[in-house]
Protein backbone atom coordinates (compact mmCIF):
# COMPACT_ATOMS: atom_id res chain seq x y z
CA UNK A 1 0.00 0.00 0.00
CA UNK A 2 1.37 3.55 -1.28
CA UNK A 3 0.99 5.85 2.12
CA UNK A 4 0.90 8.85 -0.02
CA UNK A 5 -1.72 7.50 -2.45
CA UNK A 6 -3.88 6.34 0.62
CA UNK A 7 -3.78 10.10 1.67
CA UNK A 8 -4.21 11.48 -1.70
CA UNK A 9 -7.73 9.82 -1.61
CA UNK A 10 -9.08 10.94 1.48
CA UNK A 11 -7.90 14.62 0.17
CA UNK A 12 -10.02 14.10 -3.20
CA UNK A 13 -12.60 12.72 -1.40
CA UNK A 14 -13.22 15.31 0.76
CA UNK A 15 -12.72 18.07 -1.62
CA UNK A 16 -15.83 16.36 -3.53
CA UNK A 17 -17.82 16.05 -0.17
CA UNK A 18 -17.11 20.08 -0.21
CA UNK A 19 -17.84 20.71 -3.66
CA UNK A 20 -21.21 18.58 -2.96
CA UNK A 21 -22.34 20.69 -0.26
CA UNK A 22 -21.84 23.52 -2.19
CA UNK A 23 -23.81 22.49 -4.71
CA UNK A 24 -26.86 21.05 -2.50
CA UNK A 25 -26.99 22.63 0.49
CA UNK A 26 -25.79 26.27 -0.60
CA UNK A 27 -27.42 25.96 -4.10
CA UNK A 28 -24.46 26.64 -5.66
CA UNK A 29 -23.08 29.63 -3.95
CA UNK A 30 -21.10 30.29 -0.99
CA UNK A 31 -20.90 33.66 0.63
CA UNK A 32 -17.18 33.69 0.71
CA UNK A 33 -15.55 33.83 -2.53
CA UNK A 34 -12.17 31.93 -1.59
CA UNK A 35 -14.31 28.67 0.10
CA UNK A 36 -16.99 29.50 -3.32
CA UNK A 37 -14.09 29.01 -5.40
CA UNK A 38 -12.26 26.22 -3.79
CA UNK A 39 -15.74 24.32 -3.43
CA UNK A 40 -16.25 24.53 -6.86
CA UNK A 41 -12.56 23.35 -7.91
CA UNK A 42 -13.55 20.10 -5.05
CA UNK A 43 -14.58 18.57 -8.47
CA UNK A 44 -10.85 18.21 -9.56
CA UNK A 45 -11.32 15.12 -6.29
CA UNK A 46 -12.58 13.25 -9.40
CA UNK A 47 -9.83 14.04 -11.51
CA UNK A 48 -7.38 12.76 -9.02
CA UNK A 49 -9.33 9.72 -8.43
CA UNK A 50 -8.98 8.83 -12.11
CA UNK A 51 -5.25 9.19 -11.95
CA UNK A 52 -5.24 7.44 -9.03
CA UNK A 53 -7.16 4.45 -10.84
CA UNK A 54 -4.48 4.28 -13.28
CA UNK A 55 -1.87 4.31 -11.23
CA UNK A 56 -3.43 1.50 -8.66
CA UNK A 57 -4.63 -1.10 -12.23
CA UNK A 58 -0.42 -0.36 -13.42
CA UNK A 59 0.37 -1.37 -9.96
CA UNK A 60 -1.90 -4.52 -9.71
CA UNK A 61 -1.08 -5.50 -13.01
CA UNK A 62 2.95 -5.54 -12.93
CA UNK A 63 3.53 -6.27 -9.66
CA UNK A 64 0.74 -8.87 -8.25
CA UNK A 65 1.02 -10.37 -11.83
CA UNK A 66 -2.59 -11.33 -11.42
CA UNK A 67 -4.91 -13.19 -14.29
CA UNK A 68 -7.35 -11.51 -16.33
CA UNK A 69 -9.80 -13.13 -14.32
CA UNK A 70 -8.49 -12.47 -11.16
CA UNK A 71 -8.57 -8.62 -12.28
CA UNK A 72 -11.71 -8.55 -13.02
CA UNK A 73 -12.66 -10.33 -9.70
CA UNK A 74 -11.05 -8.30 -7.74
CA UNK A 75 -12.36 -5.07 -9.67
CA UNK A 76 -15.44 -6.35 -9.70
CA UNK A 77 -15.45 -7.24 -5.69
CA UNK A 78 -14.14 -4.14 -5.05
CA UNK A 79 -16.39 -1.79 -6.75
CA UNK A 80 -20.07 -3.41 -7.16
CA UNK A 81 -20.93 -4.36 -3.39
CA UNK A 82 -21.07 -1.14 -1.70
CA UNK A 83 -22.14 0.73 -4.77
CA UNK A 84 -25.57 -1.93 -5.40
CA UNK A 85 -26.22 -1.22 -1.37
CA UNK A 86 -26.29 2.96 -1.66
CA UNK A 87 -27.72 2.77 -4.82
CA UNK A 88 -30.62 0.54 -3.08
CA UNK A 89 -30.42 2.65 -0.47
CA UNK A 90 -31.25 5.62 -2.95
CA UNK A 91 -33.87 3.75 -4.46
CA UNK A 92 -35.75 2.90 -0.94
CA UNK A 93 -35.35 6.62 -0.12
CA UNK A 94 -36.77 8.16 -3.55
CA UNK A 95 -39.94 5.53 -3.22
CA UNK A 96 -41.13 6.23 0.19
CA UNK A 97 -39.86 9.94 1.06
CA UNK A 98 -40.81 12.25 -2.08
CA UNK A 99 -38.26 14.55 -2.62
CA UNK A 100 -35.52 13.95 -0.17
CA UNK A 101 -32.43 12.67 -2.47
CA UNK A 102 -30.84 15.27 -4.84
CA UNK A 103 -31.49 14.78 -8.80
CA UNK A 104 -32.65 11.27 -8.59
CA UNK A 105 -35.83 9.81 -10.13
CA UNK A 106 -38.20 6.76 -9.65
CA UNK A 107 -37.78 5.21 -13.16
CA UNK A 108 -36.57 1.89 -13.16
CA UNK A 109 -35.09 1.70 -16.13
CA UNK A 110 -32.45 4.11 -14.78
CA UNK A 111 -32.06 1.77 -11.85
CA UNK A 112 -31.52 -1.42 -13.65
CA UNK A 113 -28.98 -0.02 -16.06
CA UNK A 114 -27.27 2.01 -12.94
CA UNK A 115 -27.01 -1.72 -11.19
CA UNK A 116 -25.42 -2.47 -14.42
CA UNK A 117 -22.63 -0.04 -15.23
CA UNK A 118 -24.89 1.48 -18.51
CA UNK A 119 -24.23 5.04 -19.02
CA UNK A 120 -28.15 6.60 -19.62
CA UNK A 121 -28.86 10.40 -20.69
CA UNK A 122 -31.34 11.50 -18.28
CA UNK A 123 -34.57 13.35 -19.66
CA UNK A 124 -35.00 14.96 -16.60
CA UNK A 125 -31.70 16.68 -15.62
CA UNK A 126 -28.55 17.20 -17.95
CA UNK A 127 -25.83 14.35 -18.69
CA UNK A 128 -25.58 10.94 -18.30
CA UNK A 129 -26.17 10.60 -14.21
CA UNK A 130 -27.46 7.09 -12.81
CA UNK A 131 -29.74 6.61 -9.90
CA UNK A 132 -26.98 7.51 -7.32
CA UNK A 133 -25.41 10.32 -8.64
CA UNK A 134 -21.69 10.01 -8.09
CA UNK A 135 -21.74 6.85 -9.84
CA UNK A 136 -21.29 8.54 -13.01
CA UNK A 137 -17.85 7.98 -12.41
CA UNK A 138 -18.03 4.58 -11.40
CA UNK A 139 -19.48 4.00 -15.68
CA UNK A 140 -15.69 5.21 -16.37
CA UNK A 141 -13.99 2.82 -14.00
CA UNK A 142 -15.75 -0.02 -15.26
CA UNK A 143 -15.20 0.40 -18.72
CA UNK A 144 -11.71 1.36 -17.84
CA UNK A 145 -11.71 -2.07 -15.76
CA UNK A 146 -13.12 -3.86 -19.11
CA UNK A 147 -10.58 -2.58 -21.17
CA UNK A 148 -7.61 -3.30 -19.39
CA UNK A 149 -8.69 -6.93 -18.56
CA UNK A 150 -9.27 -7.40 -22.75
CA UNK A 151 -5.39 -5.85 -22.86
CA UNK A 152 -3.71 -8.15 -20.12
CA UNK A 153 -5.52 -11.18 -22.25
CA UNK A 154 -3.84 -9.74 -25.11
CA UNK A 155 -0.44 -9.15 -23.95
CA UNK A 156 0.59 -8.10 -20.25
CA UNK A 157 4.12 -6.87 -21.51
CA UNK A 158 3.05 -4.11 -23.90
CA UNK A 159 0.25 -3.26 -21.70
CA UNK A 160 0.96 0.50 -22.05
CA UNK A 161 1.12 0.57 -25.16
CA UNK A 162 -2.02 -1.61 -25.96
CA UNK A 163 -4.38 0.65 -23.10
CA UNK A 164 -3.28 3.76 -24.90
CA UNK A 165 -4.27 3.09 -28.20
CA UNK A 166 -7.57 1.20 -26.93
CA UNK A 167 -8.20 4.46 -24.68
CA UNK A 168 -7.58 6.86 -27.35
CA UNK A 169 -9.29 5.14 -30.03
CA UNK A 170 -12.40 5.46 -27.63
CA UNK A 171 -12.30 9.27 -27.20
CA UNK A 172 -11.42 9.86 -31.11
CA UNK A 173 -13.43 7.18 -33.42
CA UNK A 174 -16.17 5.79 -31.15
CA UNK A 175 -17.72 8.81 -30.24
CA UNK A 176 -20.12 9.14 -33.81
CA UNK A 177 -20.77 5.51 -34.04
CA UNK A 178 -22.39 3.94 -31.33
CA UNK A 179 -25.21 6.37 -28.56
CA UNK A 180 -23.15 5.41 -25.76
CA UNK A 181 -19.83 6.53 -27.28
CA UNK A 182 -20.02 9.94 -26.49
CA UNK A 183 -19.93 9.47 -22.51
CA UNK A 184 -16.93 7.24 -22.88
CA UNK A 185 -15.19 9.99 -25.59
CA UNK A 186 -15.25 12.67 -22.70
CA UNK A 187 -11.35 13.41 -22.45
CA UNK A 188 -11.67 12.43 -18.86
CA UNK A 189 -10.73 9.07 -20.14
CA UNK A 190 -7.09 10.06 -20.77
CA UNK A 191 -6.71 10.85 -17.07
CA UNK A 192 -6.28 7.07 -16.50
CA UNK A 193 -3.97 6.95 -19.02
CA UNK A 194 -1.82 9.61 -16.78
CA UNK A 195 -1.60 7.73 -14.11
CA UNK A 196 -0.91 4.62 -15.75
CA UNK A 197 2.31 6.82 -16.97
CA UNK A 198 3.07 7.46 -13.63
CA UNK A 199 2.84 4.64 -12.23
CA UNK A 200 5.80 3.49 -15.14
CA UNK A 201 8.07 5.93 -14.32
CA UNK A 202 7.90 4.93 -10.22
CA UNK A 203 8.41 1.54 -11.43
CA UNK A 204 11.56 2.95 -13.42
CA UNK A 205 13.05 4.64 -10.26
CA UNK A 206 12.83 8.37 -11.83
CA UNK A 207 10.03 9.88 -9.30
CA UNK A 208 12.74 9.06 -5.99
CA UNK A 209 15.60 10.70 -7.90
CA UNK A 210 13.80 14.16 -7.61
CA UNK A 211 14.93 16.54 -4.62
CA UNK A 212 11.46 16.55 -2.37
CA UNK A 213 11.70 20.16 -2.20
CA UNK A 214 11.25 20.11 -5.99
CA UNK A 215 8.30 17.65 -5.62
CA UNK A 216 6.75 19.87 -2.33
CA UNK A 217 7.12 22.79 -4.91
CA UNK A 218 5.63 21.72 -7.77
CA UNK A 219 2.79 19.65 -5.96
CA UNK A 220 2.06 23.22 -4.16
CA UNK A 221 2.56 24.81 -8.04
CA UNK A 222 -0.27 22.57 -9.90
CA UNK A 223 -2.56 22.91 -6.86
CA UNK A 224 -2.39 26.38 -7.18
CA UNK A 225 -2.74 26.50 -11.25
CA UNK A 226 -6.26 23.94 -11.07
CA UNK A 227 -7.57 26.63 -8.27
CA UNK A 228 -7.23 29.57 -10.34
CA UNK A 229 -8.63 27.49 -13.54
CA UNK A 230 -12.43 28.50 -14.51
CA UNK A 231 -12.33 24.77 -16.22
CA UNK A 232 -14.05 21.50 -15.05
CA UNK A 233 -12.63 18.01 -15.69
CA UNK A 234 -10.39 19.26 -18.38
CA UNK A 235 -7.63 16.87 -19.27
CA UNK A 236 -5.20 19.69 -20.10
CA UNK A 237 -6.05 22.18 -17.35
CA UNK A 238 -7.33 20.02 -14.58
CA UNK A 239 -5.92 16.25 -15.67
CA UNK A 240 -2.45 16.92 -16.13
CA UNK A 241 -2.00 19.10 -13.10
CA UNK A 242 -3.69 16.49 -10.77
CA UNK A 243 -1.02 13.98 -12.29
CA UNK A 244 1.70 16.61 -11.10
CA UNK A 245 0.03 16.26 -8.08
CA UNK A 246 -0.27 12.67 -7.60
CA UNK A 247 3.43 11.78 -9.42
CA UNK A 248 4.38 14.67 -6.80
CA UNK A 249 3.25 12.44 -3.43
CA UNK A 250 4.77 9.16 -4.73
CA UNK A 251 7.96 10.69 -5.33
CA UNK A 252 7.45 11.91 -1.82
CA UNK A 253 6.67 8.09 -0.31
CA UNK A 254 9.82 7.60 0.86
CA UNK A 255 9.71 11.10 2.79
CA UNK A 256 6.60 10.85 4.48
CA UNK A 257 6.57 10.18 8.46
CA UNK A 258 4.96 8.25 10.67
CA UNK A 259 3.13 10.58 12.82
CA UNK A 260 -0.30 10.62 13.74
CA UNK A 261 -1.43 13.17 10.79
CA UNK A 262 -0.28 10.98 8.08
CA UNK A 263 -1.95 7.90 10.37
CA UNK A 264 -5.37 9.57 10.06
CA UNK A 265 -4.74 10.55 6.71
CA UNK A 266 -4.74 7.37 5.77
CA UNK A 267 -7.15 5.99 7.74
CA UNK A 268 -9.84 8.78 6.01
CA UNK A 269 -8.10 7.17 2.51
CA UNK A 270 -9.54 3.48 3.47
CA UNK A 271 -12.56 5.02 3.62
CA UNK A 272 -12.85 6.87 0.51
CA UNK A 273 -14.59 4.93 -1.76
CA UNK A 274 -17.17 4.78 1.03
CA UNK A 275 -17.07 8.30 1.54
CA UNK A 276 -17.89 9.02 -2.15
CA UNK A 277 -20.91 6.68 -2.52
CA UNK A 278 -22.36 7.90 1.15
CA UNK A 279 -21.94 11.38 1.38
CA UNK A 280 -24.50 12.55 -0.95
CA UNK A 281 -27.43 10.28 0.81
CA UNK A 282 -26.17 11.83 4.21
CA UNK A 283 -26.18 15.46 2.68
CA UNK A 284 -29.46 14.89 1.44
CA UNK A 285 -31.11 13.11 4.48
CA UNK A 286 -30.12 15.93 7.02
CA UNK A 287 -31.48 18.67 4.27
CA UNK A 288 -34.80 16.73 4.77
CA UNK A 289 -34.77 16.02 8.66
CA UNK A 290 -33.69 19.53 9.48
CA UNK A 291 -36.34 21.06 6.61
CA UNK A 292 -37.58 24.52 7.62
CA UNK A 293 -35.24 24.97 10.16
CA UNK A 294 -33.26 28.36 10.86
CA UNK A 295 -29.88 27.91 9.77
CA UNK A 296 -30.36 24.79 8.17
CA UNK A 297 -27.22 25.19 6.16
CA UNK A 298 -24.79 25.53 8.56
CA UNK A 299 -26.87 22.88 10.43
CA UNK A 300 -26.55 20.19 7.42
CA UNK A 301 -22.80 21.39 6.76
CA UNK A 302 -21.52 20.65 10.31
CA UNK A 303 -22.97 17.34 10.56
CA UNK A 304 -22.49 16.23 7.60
CA UNK A 305 -18.62 15.70 8.13
CA UNK A 306 -19.01 13.16 11.89
CA UNK A 307 -22.40 11.28 9.97
CA UNK A 308 -20.30 10.64 6.70
CA UNK A 309 -17.28 9.44 8.46
CA UNK A 310 -19.61 7.35 10.60
CA UNK A 311 -21.56 5.55 7.65
CA UNK A 312 -18.05 5.88 5.83
CA UNK A 313 -16.26 3.80 9.00
CA UNK A 314 -19.54 0.88 9.05
CA UNK A 315 -19.45 0.24 5.32
CA UNK A 316 -15.79 0.01 5.01
CA UNK A 317 -15.66 -2.35 8.16
CA UNK A 318 -18.85 -4.32 7.23
CA UNK A 319 -18.99 -4.17 3.89
CA UNK A 320 -15.75 -3.32 2.14
CA UNK A 321 -13.26 -4.93 4.28
CA UNK A 322 -14.97 -8.07 4.43
CA UNK A 323 -15.40 -8.36 0.75
CA UNK A 324 -12.02 -7.25 0.13
CA UNK A 325 -11.00 -10.14 2.53
CA UNK A 326 -12.87 -12.96 0.88
CA UNK A 327 -11.59 -11.28 -2.46
CA UNK A 328 -7.97 -11.53 -1.15
CA UNK A 329 -8.86 -15.11 -0.10
CA UNK A 330 -10.21 -16.17 -3.68
CA UNK A 331 -6.85 -14.63 -5.53
CA UNK A 332 -4.72 -16.97 -3.41
CA UNK A 333 -6.26 -20.11 -5.35
CA UNK A 334 -3.51 -21.12 -7.90
CA UNK A 335 -4.70 -19.84 -11.59
CA UNK A 336 -2.38 -19.36 -14.14
CA UNK A 337 -1.20 -16.08 -15.43
CA UNK A 338 -2.45 -15.22 -19.08
CA UNK A 339 0.50 -12.93 -20.91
Amino acid sequence: MFRSIQMLRALAVWLVVLHHVKQIVFSDHFSNSFMDKLAHKGAAGVDLFFIISGFIIYQSIYTKRISAAQFALNRVMRIVPAYWLFTGIVAFLAIYFNGLMFATTTNPELLIRSLLFLPTERSDIMGYIPFLTVGWTLNYEMFFYLLACLVILISRERFIVLISLVIIFSYEYLKPSLSAMPFYSNGIMLEFLLGIFIADFHKNGMLEKINPVILISLSVAAMVFIYNRPEDHDILYIGVPCAVVVACFVGLESSLKDNKITKTLIKLGDYSYSTYLCHVIVICSLLYAFKGVHNQEYIVSVLCVPLTLAVSFLSYKFIERPIGSLSKHMLKKPSPVIA
